[in-house]
């Protein structure tokens, strides 16, 4: 197995410069990562963490944390397509209207519970139900009753989805969908654990100590309201040996200007530029 699409950007290192868009990104000086006992990366974000909570966050950077930290069915490759994750094989019956996913036996979350097809459940009821007030509740228009279901026409037990024991999910939609499995690549689809939101009630996911996870990396450091927080290795991540990064300091750095400085005195290992400052580099 191998990690690909948005984990490879940040559990190996570049020291190529890419090119697009109205910039370029610049990443990785020649000394960082380079020692197995301490791989640290320094990385900045455009704006605060909003939300980890996948029912709730909007934003990009929040986003971008949550796919670091957490993990769903799936994920996109290189090629965005989508590649198994937390599933290990997926059949599509019934003309494409149903999908049966067998799930990982070995995944967990931080606080040591299992991650099982419970959770998906919870989570996606959790986020089509009207009190979640979610923003992207329309992801899930193609599985059966999710649009009756937001529009709080129907309870959302009558969801399309449920567990057959832990490990199996199925998955009833409306009409057949060819890309419904780089859908739920999205990380709204996330699970969420349910002993946790139980336990947090409405402060999960507005904090990383009331926040559990079960990606590569756990979050630390933040408080709900500051500019810095740090990515660290999770011990109990399923594959994590493929993780070669032990650390990643994220600060929140809204001029580029000076991001580039700090890039420059090696604080940051990681800049994207301006069409200016490129012509300047």
């Amino acid at each position: 197995m191998s990690l690909s699409g948005t984990h490879k950007l940040i559990l190996t290192i570049s020291s190529v410069a890419i090119i697009g868009g109205i910039g370029f990104t610049v990443n990785a000086h020649s000394h960082s990562a380079t020692t197995k006992q301490s791989q640290v990366i320094n990385l900045s974000a455009s704006s605060e963490i909003m939300s980890l909570d996948p029912a709730k966050m909007t934003d990009s950077v929040s986003n971008s944390q949550v796919t670091q930290v957490d993990e769903g069915l799936y994920r996109l490759n290189s090629q965005s397509q989508p590649v198994n994750a937390l599933a290990t094989k997926t059949t599509v019956t019934n003309n494409g209207h149903t999908y049966t996913i067998q799930l990982r036996h070995d995944a967990r979350w931080s606080n040591g519970n299992k991650v099982t097809a419970h959770d998906f459940v919870y989570s996606w009821r959790r986020t089509l139900d009207p009190k979640s007030k979610s923003e992207f509740t329309y992801v899930f228009t193609n599985i059966k009753n999710a649009d009756a279901i937001a529009a709080g026409k129907k309870q959302p037990s009558t969801l399309g989805v449920e567990a057959n024991g832990d490990y199996q999910l199925t998955i009833t939609l409306s009409k057949p969908v060819a890309y419904f499995k780089k859908i739920l690549a999205v990380s709204t689809f996330y699970p969420v654990n349910q002993n946790a939101v139980n336990k947090y009630g409405k402060k999960y996911g507005t904090s990383a100590a009331t926040t559990v996870y079960n990606g590569p990396f756990t979050l630390t450091g933040w408080t709900g309201t500051n500019n810095t927080w740090t990515l660290k290795k999770n011990p109990t991540y399923y594959d994590h040996q493929l993780v070669k990064l032990h650390q990643i300091n994220y600060q929140v750095i809204k001029s580029n200007t000076t991001a580039y400085n700090l890039y420059q005195s090696n604080h940051l290992d990681s800049v994207t530029l301006n069409g200016e400052q490129s012509v300047q580099k």
